[in-house]
């Protein structure tokens, strides 16, 4: 029960932490940044590994240059070194020759003649077939370049292999170019070639699993696989990819049954060809360190080694041939990678040539999340973004997501280093993550800021504003500290009958009745920017102490008048109220102790307004105000009543009765003003006969309380003498 209320932000935030994955997951400007970003962190945690040792490069370098007195252009070596350098790679039992290097060009026909024997003789050779891009107008082709046409002749084989050489990091390589009619690319037919001795068991899986899938195999498949033939590989590669394309279901047929030949050569070599010929155009290399990682010799080296150290070297391996460079400076065919040095050296094409072929020899090639297991992904952080969004707070919410993130990079790593097995990394840990992160802390500080927002408004129901402001912002005052001192005017309420309607009422109903009530008393008081300071039972006293002097008694007196007016016209004011008028200096702060604190105004001025509110009562008047309350230029029509000695008091106070305002007074009140004043003139000149006659006369024409209390004060007997005009009240 409690997670329903949060149910639908929860799946509403996971919605949209989902959306924002599936944008970086698939908008191009961000959907590179998990090859830019993600593989390359990867890589960089992983560090380098060792290669397979079936691929071995012969670079041509500066120091062979220098070695064999040869120019550092090697275009321009005489091709009888190449010649000689096939006859010993040949002669050592290299089981594929492959050369990362263009000859288009004639040299000597001595030269030429030297290297296309070599070549035919080994019977292994490779050669590479450069892309060109011809651009006419709307239309982009791409064409193949072959070597010259006697050493395509001689050559087991010719076949492109194609790097983009741009500024960004290169992840990939083609397996085929599907641009250039699906030819494979010279790793792959260098792969095709090192499976050789495997046809016939190649044919024997592939004909079982023909046969469980019902396919007929066309002859020309069986007759490349069975009968060794001068067809290039790259033939029987593209005829046999052009038949798992058409036939997807043997994939996996295939894979089944090879998975059941015991592990060795045969195994490893079997599922090395079927993964070639099963997996996508372009492969994400899975680079195995820096530079010369994969095992390096100079081609000055090997020419000079003995049979023996030859055998050693070259045996059943695979030889790529191509420039490579120790240092930077005399690098020309260089790609940055992820493993690129810091002093700039990058790792040769004929070293991506070399780890495409060595990836595909040990089938480790990087393997890309399928888009179910990234779009699970992207949901998985979207539910955990939400949660955690929900259900944490401040640093535990950041501290959590950290933890999140380790996990996260933690498994990646072991998957990658394990399986070559590549998950998503950027789109949930630099966008679904930290969004969820800033949306989080962005929604807990408004939250936060709501909440305090509500508990000040609560607060301010309870307690004054600036008081609720310090409560809120935990600077509340302790209780021993010293009051504020500061001049207020202060309105005391009282109503009439409250015990007998208590007695009569059950607590439910005259909880009801006491709203509605005060519903009628704040509002007055809050529209003049006056302060509830107390409530007890049905008394109420309030404050007005910021402001000029004069502007507070005149609130004072303007909430008094509206108060009394909102009772004569609500069923509420039923109830009869009395309400005094007092100012002076009050003490405001709390009051109480450790366990119990209460906001206060305290002083003989609270005090003094109470006993004036309570005076209403034995005049039989509703509004009542001392002097003090009215000494300024006001616009309210009073009528003094003499000086009282209230209750406890020692000294004597003015008190008038408020009426209203002087420009809304009605003929009669102005009557009673009127006549009040010459009995009151009377009273206090000692004429105490004349004073109770004119006080019998107003209290019978106008049915007024305070006439009828001064007409009884004059006509009891004093003792001794004549009765004091300063009424003293017991």
């Amino acid at each position: 029960s409690r997670l329903k209320p949060q149910l639908l932000p929860l799946i509403s935030m996971a919605l949209g932490i989902a959306l924002v994955g599936l944008i970086t997951l698939a908008a191009p400007p961000f959907a590179d940044l998990e090859a830019k970003l993600g593989l390359q962190l990867l890589f960089r945690l992983r560090g380098p590994i060792s290669p397979p040792p079936e691929v071995v490069v012969v670079t041509i370098d500066q120091e062979s240059s220098q070695q064999l007195a040869l120019p550092n252009l090697p275009r321009k070596w005489p091709r009888r070194r190449h010649a000689q350098l096939v006859s010993k790679l040949s002669t050592a039992g290299a089981a594929v020759i492959g050369f990362d290097m263009i000859f288009t060009e004639a040299q000597t026909p001595e030269n030429d003649q030297a290297f296309e024997a070599a070549i035919r003789k080994a019977g292994n050779v490779l050669l590479f077939a450069k892309m060109v891009v011809k651009q006419q107008a709307e239309f982009r082709q791409e064409q193949l370049i072959p070597p010259r046409l006697e050493f395509q002749q001689a050559a087991r084989d010719i076949a492109p292999f194609m790097l983009p050489k741009v500024p960004e990091v290169i992840m990939q390589a083609w397996l085929f170019k599907s641009t250039t009619g699906d030819n494979p690319t010279l790793p792959s037919v260098a792969l095709q070639w090192m499976a050789q001795p495997f046809r016939a068991d190649f044919y024997q899986q592939l004909k079982t699993a023909a046969k469980k899938s019902r396919i007929p195999l066309e002859k020309n498949i069986e007759s490349l696989l069975l009968n060794p033939s001068n067809e290039p590989p790259s033939q029987l590669l593209s005829e046999l990819k052009h038949l798992l394309l058409q036939h997807p279901q043997l994939g996996p047929s295939l894979q089944s049954s090879i998975h059941q030949i015991p592990a060795g050569e045969k195994h490893q070599m079997l599922s090395a060809w079927l993964t070639l010929l099963t997996t996508s155009p372009s492969i994400y290399l899975n680079f195995y360190g820096p530079a010369r990682t994969i095992t390096t010799i100079p081609y000055h080296q090997v020419l000079v080694m003995d049979t023996e150290t030859l055998s050693q070297t070259f045996h059943g391996k695979a030889v790529l041939v191509g420039f490579s460079e120790r240092f930077q400076p005399e690098q020309k065919d260089g790609f940055y990678t992820v493993f690129t040095r810091q002093d700039g050296l990058d790792i040769s094409g004929v070293e991506i040539m070399a780890t495409t072929l060595a990836n595909l020899i040990e089938n480790t090639t990087i393997q890309p999340a399928s888009t179910h297991i990234r779009l699970a992904v992207v949901v998985l952080f979207a539910i955990l973004g939400s949660v955690l969004l929900l259900y944490s707070r401040g640093w535990i919410l950041v501290l959590l997501t950290g933890v999140l993130i380790i996990l996260w990079l933690l498994l990646a790593l072991w998957l990658f280093r394990t399986n070559e097995y590549w998950i998503p990394i950027t789109t949930p840990l630099l966008f679904q993550l930290p969004v969820s992160l800033i949306v989080s802390l962005l929604c807990h500080y408004f939250m936060e800021a709501t909440k305090h927002q509500r508990t000040q408004n609560a607060l301010k129901q309870y307690i004054p504003k600036h008081v609720a402001q310090k409560v809120s912002e935990s600077r509340i005052p302790c209780q021993n500290q010293t009051g504020e001192c500061q001049f207020a005017s202060c309105l005391a309420t009282d109503a009439e009958a409250y015990t007998r309607l208590a007695e009569h009422l059950p607590p439910g109903q005259l909880h009801h009745q006491l709203n509605q009530y005060f519903q009628l008393l704040f509002p007055p008081v809050h529209h003049s920017n006056g302060l509830v300071m107390d409530i007890v039972g049905d008394a109420m006293l309030a404050l007005w102490r910021e402001g000029d002097q004069n502007r507070l008694k005149e609130a004072a007196c303007i909430a008094a008048i509206k108060i009394r007016d909102n009772l004569q016209g609500s069923p509420a004011g039923t109830i009869p109220t009395r309400l005094g008028l007092h100012c002076g200096e009050v003490s405001m702060g709390n009051i109480g102790s450790r366990e119990h604190i209460e906001y206060r105004a305290v002083g003989d001025v609270i005090n003094t307004t109470s006993r004036i509110e309570n005076l209403n009562k034995i005049l039989g008047s509703q509004i009542l105000a001392s002097a003090h309350a009215l000494d300024f230029e006001h616009p309210f029509l009073t009528r003094p009543l003499g000086s009282f000695r209230l209750r406890g008091k020692a000294d004597p106070l003015e008190i008038y009765e408020l009426f209203g305002f002087q420009n809304q007074a009605n003929e009669e009140q102005l009557a009673l003003v009127d006549a009040s004043h010459q009995a009151l003139t009377a009273f206090h000149d000692g004429e105490f006969q004349v004073a109770a006659l004119l006080f019998n006369r107003i209290a019978k024409r106008f049915n007024d309380g305070p006439a009828r209390f001064f007409y009884q004060y004059c006509s009891r007997p004093s003792t001794p003498g004549k009765p004091d005009t300063i009424i003293t009240m017991t």
